[in-house]
């Protein structure tokens, strides 16, 4: 029987529910273990609040929980700012990508979607400025390796900030550098604004970003799921999906893409309802000789009453066989222990041809002390 959770998380006509206080209880428990509180709390009181007794217990119980989480996204807000503004004012420019923009984009409501970190797009090729530009206003990296050796092997680098307690994320990739056929310049076509008015994504960018950021967390994250949900809702007359299914495919996504439709489907009964954005991309992509096998179809059925382990490493290896070329599926593999040539370089400094084969086996030996880390 599916979960109350399920129809209450919905961006869809909503209607009465018959609940009683174990099964609401149980709503609750999920909705905090997969991080999505605060729009459960804020569809709770905009559709259902006076329907129920244990709804509005919980709605008056938690008021202030709510509150304090609110006035926290208000205080990050204030900080995202801070520092769009600042590289702004060096001629770099920022784009704020998920959590609150998320909230204001696709619920419309700028209260229903917590975030515990800030996430900045910016160029490849701002990346050393902006670097320095976060170090002397006070953020600190997560990490010492340097960040040309990042640049190809991950998608954003974390920062600190011990006056303001938030963890910051610069980005300069949607997903694993090479994992799809995007590059940082092609991100930034899907990018609209001007330093004047600020920078956001478009609405195809942002399924792009939502895509590439569940297949990052193994496809198991219901918070990244619902996202997804509300983005077909909200972009379903705006975008031309006939033509989005062709991106999806230059870029790398169809495989990605089925899984998620296929989750969608099981929870939400998308091939029943009134979402065109559903229908089109499930009609487009049965006509692509691209085609998710089974057995993947199954791992990665949404189970919500499931606990997932998060960023579970066996979810994660599972993931890398979703990428629709076997060059790609092979690549995401051998990366783990053979960097690209260029990436070596940017980790040892001075590496020339004579001292690359000693510098791969230097890394490898390294990457064996990390295995638990770099297999995530």
């Amino acid at each position: 029987m599916k979960s109350p959770l399920i129809e209450i998380l919905s961006p869809f006509p909503v209607s009465a529910i018959s609940i009683n206080s174990t099964e609401f209880s149980h709503c609750v428990e999920l909705a905090r273990r997969y991080g999505v509180e605060m729009l459960f709390y804020s569809r709770l009181k905009k559709h259902y609040a006076g329907s129920n007794n244990c709804v509005d217990d919980y709605l008056k119980q938690n008021e202030h929980s709510y509150l304090k989480t609110v006035a926290r996204s208000i205080r990050q807000e204030v900080v995202e700012k801070e520092i769009v503004a600042a590289l702004s004012k060096q001629h770099i420019p920022a784009c704020i990508i998920k959590g609150n923009d998320i909230a204001r984009v696709l619920y419309e409501d700028p209260n229903c979607r917590g975030s515990a970190d800030i996430d900045v797009l910016i160029r490849t090729a701002d990346l050393i400025d902006a670097d320095n530009i976060l170090c002397n206003k006070g953020f600190m990296r997560e990490d010492t390796l340097p960040l040309s050796f990042w640049i190809g092997r991950l998608h954003h680098a974390e920062y600190h900030n011990k006056k303001n307690a938030y963890l910051l994320e610069v980005h300069w990739d949607f997903g694993i550098p090479l994992f799809f056929n995007l590059t940082s310049d092609e991100i930034w076509n899907g990018v609209v604004g001007s330093d004047a008015e600020g920078y956001s994504l478009t609405p195809e960018s942002m399924v792009i970003l939502l895509f590439t950021h569940h297949f990052r967390h193994g496809f198991r994250e219901l918070k990244i799921l619902v996202d997804i949900l509300w983005s077909f809702y909200r972009y379903d007359g705006i975008i031309n999906w006939q033509e989005f299914t062709g991106k999806l495919k230059k870029i790398g996504l169809i495989k990605t893409a089925l899984i998620i439709l296929d989750q969608l489907d099981s929870l939400w009964r998308l091939s029943e309802g009134p979402l065109e954005s559903f229908k089109i991309l499930h009609e487009q992509m049965a006509s692509l000789p691209i085609h998710t096998p089974k057995l993947l179809l199954r791992y990665f059925k949404m189970d919500i009453e499931k606990e997932y382990e998060s960023d579970n490493a066996m979810d994660m290896e599972m993931a890398k066989l979703v990428l629709d070329k076997k060059s790609k599926v092979l690549y995401s593999f051998v990366k783990i222990l053979f960097p690209r040539p260029q990436d070596i370089r940017g980790l040892y400094l001075g590496t020339s041809k004579l001292t690359l084969p000693l510098n791969y086996l230097r890394f490898i030996c390294w990457r064996v002390t990390k295995w638990t880390v770099f297999t995530k």
